[in-house]
């Protein structure tokens, strides 16, 4: 594409020159010459302009970006394999009492999975692992997101918090259709849109020493890694 530019702009003026030889009784030649002569600048920056902004189409959706599958890791007690990156922030609770209650105060499926895993360790733990939200392939919106947030009240209860919704705004060139009509692999959504995004994950881990008791309202939100949920 950016091999014909030149070209282009070659033809756009000789066909305005052609235009204003038209329009000469109209304009005196010193207006039609200034005309042709503003004109010319304006395509040359244009094509200056053009060359600075960045190369290459977003990536279609089956491009996007890929991290970690934070749910089968947890899942399957492997979270050790999840970079530490991925590690948005811990909480460690000394664990006075005997048995642990864990509130939630969202619905699961509006929420980050709550894991459970029973551990060799003295203090309560939880991990909040956050993969990144992307647009485009490379605007990285992912501080944006607020997180799932944890409270330990009293001596043994667990609250697990979701966090609010928020509204982001974003700006962005879409390609004309005129140059991507005839593009290979741009898809219709992004003729339409221009933009692609792609959501990131966010789980909650607790582990609890193993002489611990977990007692939970919300057993259908709380995942306990190594054994079947009690009904």
């Amino acid at each position: 594409m950016i091999a014909i530019l030149p070209i282009v702009i070659i033809v756009l003026i000789l066909l305005f020159s052609i235009f204003l030889n038209y329009r000469v009784k109209i304009l005196s030649g010193q207006k039609a010459q200034w005309l042709l002569f503003g004109y010319f600048i304006i395509l040359v920056v244009s094509f200056g302009i053009y060359l600075f902004i960045p190369k290459g189409a977003p990536p279609s959706s089956e491009e996007q970006y890929k991290g970690p599958d934070l749910y089968l890791n947890a899942m399957e007690g492997n979270v050790s394999n999840i970079d530490s990156k991925y590690v948005e922030r811990t909480w460690e609770f000394p664990m006075e009492e005997p048995e642990l209650n864990v509130e939630l105060d969202y619905i699961i499926s509006d929420g980050p999975p709550v894991f459970v895993e029973e551990a060799d360790i003295d203090s309560l733990e939880v991990i909040l692992y956050k993969t990144p939200t992307i647009i485009n392939g490379g605007i990285d919106i992912t501080d944006r997101i607020p997180n799932a947030s944890v409270q330990l009240t009293g001596s043994n209860k667990l609250q697990l918090y979701n966090p609010n919704p928020i509204e982001i705004e974003y700006s962005g060139y879409v390609p004309e259709f005129t140059l991507t009509q005839f593009k290979q692999g741009v898809s219709n959504s992004l003729r339409i849109t221009g933009t692609f995004i792609s959501f990131g994950d966010q789980i909650l881990y607790i582990r609890v020493p193993q002489h611990i008791e977990v007692n939970t309202d919300s057993l259908e939100g709380i995942q306990f890694v190594g054994k079947e949920n009690e009904d």
